[in-house]
């Protein structure tokens, strides 16, 4: 008892010690992504335009996604980063605690019968391949911890008898973000009717909120100008293009279509910032399809593996765990289909890799699972600036790497879920569900 206590303040000491480091950290950083969210705030609080493509760093997020930063609006710069840094902390504190509380039952009842390691190694695991994810948002100052938290209120909320908190929390993040929608037609295919309705409807309200609270000075609804300025000009299946905004070469864009057409296509201008990564020249009607297909395989692989015939007759405690996956999986479609997907977005990949985890150290060893957390790994945390250096680190992301990350991930979480459902069934034998997707 006295170790556990002393192991327990080394921790919190530890945690003290990094959060002071990263706060001053925070303060003294040359970019931020604060200012853009503040601005945008304070222009919305006093009905100007917060869409203005023509500056260095535009506010490009629904309308909705500026309240939530109304309270810092009117602070200075350096507390305001100070308090949105120290929001940052609490929130992956918050999913954290949430993520381990739910896969803690999982994770003794196998110690209890020999399997796994202990519980600390589960998370080093899970935190080593997801640190990548997790470093941008802190080194970017964004905000996507704020749809992290709304996917894990997601993954939580089993049974029926929440499914309106399930959707409740999928209509926040699509206010946020637009592409937690894709939980819509996934509550849907599983009959999940309720969470769908309840989705839509709280997107619909919330998208609609600022104009309710602080109308525009112009007259125009805040929805109208973001769909005007920025939407309209993006064709749908195809990487972002928006004048001012976004550019299709563009490596911080790890999206599906974006690493397709860097891998397609040379740089539009000639810079140390820019690699000539092409291993194809298809025309564009060819690149085109091929855009469609890769997407469309991503779409079908997410229904596939969430329909709800995988749930039917399976225990209420452990279709939590299978949530958890599910939205995993979703979170992966979310990232390699959005028009643009810059690295910080990618802290959401922090559940799949949880759920895989628990799945690989816990369930049963799988050599398939363990290959696409090996492959995830590298083409994550491995394959970092911090390892590489700037400029091999540049060129690694301009082929992809996060992209790949994130489809390793959707592989890795669609394998498992297909799996899952001999065991938590218990009506297979083991030996009929060790060839995990090849099982029919």
């Amino acid at each position: 008892m006295i170790r556990r206590r002393k192991i327990l303040w080394l921790l919190a000491l530890a945690v003290a010690v990094l959060v002071g480091v990263g706060l001053k950290s925070s303060l003294v950083k040359g970019t931020s992504e604060v200012p853009v969210y503040t601005t945008a705030a304070a222009r919305m609080l006093d009905g100007e335009a917060i869409y203005r493509p023509d500056e260095d760093k535009p506010f490009t997020y629904p309308p909705f996604f500026a309240v939530p930063f109304m309270p810092l609006a009117r602070l200075g710069s350096d507390v305001a980063r100070a308090l949105w840094f120290l929001a940052n902390v609490a929130m992956l504190g918050f999913v954290l605690l949430v993520l381990a509380r739910n896969v803690r039952p999982t994770m003794r009842s196998a110690r209890r019968h020999g399997r796994g390691p202990p519980l600390w190694l589960f998370w080093v695991v899970v935190l080593v391949l997801a640190a990548r994810h997790i470093a941008a948002v802190f080194a970017n100052q964004s905000h996507d911890f704020v749809v992290l938290v709304a996917l894990t209120l997601i993954a939580v909320a089993s049974g029926r008898s929440r499914d309106a908190q399930a959707g409740a929390w999928a209509g926040f993040g699509a206010a946020c973000k637009a592409t937690p929608l894709l939980f819509v037609p996934v509550f849907v295919l599983q009959k999940r009717f309720l969470a769908a309705l309840i989705g839509t409807g709280v997107t619909v309200l919330l998208l609609l909120l600022p104009d309710w609270i602080t109308p525009q000075r112009s007259g125009s609804s805040w929805l109208w100008s973001w769909y005007e300025t920025f939407l309209s000009q993006i064709e749908p299946g195809q990487t972002a293009e928006a004048s001012g905004a976004w550019g299709r070469w563009n490596i911080l864009n790890q999206n599906l279509t974006g690493t397709l057409w860097r891998l397609s296509r040379p740089p539009e201008i000639t810079s140390p910032a820019h690699f000539d990564v092409r291993i194809w020249n298809p025309s564009d009607t060819t690149l085109r399809a091929v855009s469609y297909i890769a997407q469309a395989v991503v779409l079908g692989l997410i229904a596939f593996a969430t329909r709800a015939s995988l749930t039917t007759d399976v225990a209420a405690r452990e279709v939590k765990i299978r949530r958890l996956g599910e939205v995993g999986l979703v979170a992966c479609g979310m990232v390699l289909l959005s028009p643009m997907s810059s690295k910080s977005h990618f802290c959401v990949l922090l559940l799949p890799i949880t759920f895989c985890t628990l799945d690989l150290l816990y369930r049963r060893f799988d050599t398939v699972l363990a290959v696409l957390l090996a492959i995830a790994f590298l083409a994550g945390t491995f394959a970092t600036k911090g390892v590489w250096g700037k400029n091999i680190g540049n060129e690694i992301l301009a082929r992809g790497s996060v992209t790949w990350c994130a489809l390793a991930l959707l592989l890795a979480s669609a394998h498992a879920l297909f799996y899952r459902r001999f065991h938590d069934r218990h009506t297979q034998s083991p030996t009929m569900i060790s060839s995990g997707l090849n099982v029919t």
